[in-house]
C-alpha cells in the first residue's frame, strides 16, 4: 500500500515512548503507573504529521500579506528639488554651526589651559563660552536638517521618507518616528513596505536617488 504523502517520513523514538516496556531490575516495581504501551508513539505519529501543514499555511500567510503589500507600492517615487534658495540656507546654516563647533573646541581648549595653569576664574568663563557655542551649533543644525526634510518630504506617500542631505543622527531620529507612525497606520490596513531614499545617488552607477 502506497504511504500517504501527510505521513511523517521518519518517526524519532526512545524508551519514553515505551515505558512498560523499560528494563527493571528483578524485583522492582514501578512507583507510577505507566500510560497504555503505543500512546505516546501515536500522540507523536500526529503531531508530526501536522508539522508539514501548519508550515504550509504559515508559508501561505506570509505570501498573502507581501502580495498585498505590494499592491500598495508607489506606482513612482520622485526626487523632490528644494530650489537655490532653500540651499543656500541650508548650506548657510550648516556653515554656521561648523563655525561655533569649532568656536567650542577652542573655548573647551582654553578652560583646560586655564584650570591647569590655576586659573580657575578663566576656566569657568572659558567653559561657559564653549557650551554657549555648543548649543548655537545644535540648534543651527537642527534648523538646516528640519528645512532640508520638510522641503524633500512635502508631498511623499504615508510610506515614503527622503533623508537626504540630513546628518546620521538627524536621520536615525525622524526615521524612528516615521517607522512608529508607519507601524501604527498598518493596523487599520494601510502598506506594510516603508521607502527610504538616503541621497541623491550622486556615487551611484545610475545617478539616481538611492531608494530602500
Amino acid at each position: 500500500q502506497t504511504q500517504s504523502s501527510s505521513e511523517p517520513d521518519e518517526v524519532c523514538l526512545s524508551s519514553e515512548d515505551f515505558p512498560s516496556l523499560a528494563a527493571n531490575s528483578p524485583g522492582e516495581t514501578a512507583h507510577n503507573p505507566s500510560p497504555a504501551p503505543g500512546t505516546m508513539w501515536t500522540e507523536k505519529v500526529k503531531a508530526q504529521a501536522k508539522a508539514p501543514e501548519a508550515s504550509r499555511h504559515a508559508q501561505a500567510q506570509t505570501s498573502s500579506r507581501l502580495t498585498r503589500a505590494r499592491s500598495q507600492k508607489p506606482s513612482s517615487i520622485k526626487w523632490v528639488p528644494v530650489g537655490e534658495a532653500l540651499s543656500e540656507l541650508y548650506a548657510d546654516l550648516r556653515h554656521q554651526a561648523i563655525a561655533h563647533g569649532s568656536a567650542r573646541n577652542k573655548c573647551f581648549q582654553k578652560a583646560v589651559e586655564s584650570y591647569k595653569a590655576g586659573d580657575k576664574a578663566a576656566a569657568r568663563q572659558f567653559s561657559r563660552q564653549g557650551h554657549h557655542h555648543d548649543e548655537q551649533m545644535k540648534r543651527l543644525h537642527e534648523k538646516a536638517a528640519e528645512e532640508m526634510f520638510c522641503a524633500r518630504n512635502a508631498g511623499n506617500a504615508r510610506n515614503v521618507i527622503d533623508v537626504h542631505g540630513l546628518h546620521v543622527p538627524e536621520a536615525i531620529s525622524r526615521l524612528d518616528q516615521f517607522l512608529s507612525r508607519l507601524q501604527s497606520s498598518t493596523a487599520v490596513g494601510h502598506s506594510q513596505y516603508a521607502y527610504i531614499i538616503t541621497g541623491t545617488g550622486h556615487h551611484s552607477v545610475q545617478s539616481g536617488f538611492k531608494a530602500k
